[in-house]
């Protein structure tokens, strides 16, 4: 049985390569739908001498082809929404933000502590393409943990980054720094203050950047991003002193979504600081590692303010959408 499943998978990956032509069709990992236009397209360019095969083409498959090709340009550089993906990299931090007119930012890329596991190529990477997305026109790393940095070392090598940004604490040391050089990636310094207009009713603002050595943690910047009437508030693994730091200096932290400090940490989470949010739904990037994350206690204090939280340990990569006014929420597993 072994032999003839190595057989079977041999003849399959002779057959993919192939039919591996190439993609002339101006896509990136094509849906089932995209793929067959495309290979019934290439199929009837070879017979294109008969008349059936020839009427077929140009008044079939050609109208087709423009038709799908000119839809999804126009959902990308004109869509009129903004989408935040937070996806599921374990006990780490990633999130795609769709900005209108086709504008993308990528914060953070996971990775695990001790581990050769590269999640920017086996998750990050493929997430990318799978929305075809080949550019990015920022890329910040909050801080220089492993779980928030390692991933972006392969986006930064094989994909087009217009900017890199990142706070006080600075790139993680060695490769990262190193390929943004190599590539001359444009680095942004982003301090406290500092404000991103990324077109439209979009920007984001630097509500905390700071960094201390030995708190490397609280040394995350803090992002606040704004569309229409609605915000989001992205928080890093800021603890409990920083929460109140921002309390005390911050004009308005009111957010309709909260990405939860430190992956639900006890040590983060104060009520205060929910109560200053006053978030309309919580966002929980987490997975197994650290034992007693997330904390039952943080869980709790949003549980007594009726607050949902949305996990991606439990519910996927969580996708919300808004118009401005409007929230819409979507997960894997919901």
């Amino acid at each position: 049985l072994l032999r003839l499943s190595g057989i079977i998978i041999e003849f399959t990956i002779i057959i993919l390569d192939t039919i591996n032509w190439g993609y002339i069709y101006p896509i990136i990992r094509p849906s089932l739908a995209e793929a067959i236009i495309y290979l019934t397209a290439a199929v009837s360019v070879i017979y294109i001498k008969r008349k059936l095969v020839k009427f077929a083409f140009f008044s079939l498959i050609m109208p087709v082809a423009l038709i799908t090709t000119g839809i999804a340009c126009h959902n990308r550089f004109y869509n009129k929404d903004l989408c935040i993906n937070y996806i599921d990299v374990g006990l780490g931090d990633a999130m795609l933000i769709e900005a209108p007119r086709g504008v993308r930012l990528l914060i953070d890329g996971g990775g695990f502590y001790g581990s050769d596991f590269d999640i920017g190529r086996a998750v990050i990477g493929p997430f990318l393409l799978a929305k075809k997305i080949t550019t990015l026109d920022y890329v910040i790393n909050t801080h220089p943990h492993q779980d928030h940095s390692a991933g972006l070392q392969h986006v930064l090598q094989y994909f087009t980054v217009r900017n890199f940004g990142t706070g006080m604490a600075g790139p993680e040391p060695g490769n990262i720094r190193n390929i943004v050089n190599v590539r001359k990636i444009p680095l942004l310094n982003m301090q406290t203050g500092d404000r991103l207009r990324i077109g439209g009713d979009t920007d984001i603002r630097v509500l905390h950047s700071y960094f201390s050595p030995d708190r490397v943690n609280d040394s995350s910047l803090v992002l606040k991003l704004a569309y229409g009437e609605r915000t989001f508030l992205l928080t890093g693994d800021i603890g409990e002193e920083i929460e109140r730091s921002l309390i005390i200096h911050s004009n308005n932290l009111r957010s309709n979504v909260l990405k939860i400090p430190h992956h639900g940490s006890r040590h983060s989470n104060t009520l205060d600081f929910i109560r200053a949010v006053s978030p309309d739904i919580g966002i929980l990037s987490v997975g197994p590692g650290i034992r007693g994350i997330p904390s039952d206690e943080a869980i709790a204090r949003f549980k007594t303010r009726n607050i949902p939280v949305y996990r991606t340990d439990r519910d996927g990569c969580i996708r919300i959408c808004t118009d401005g006014r409007k929230i819409t929420v979507q997960s894997e597993n919901r």
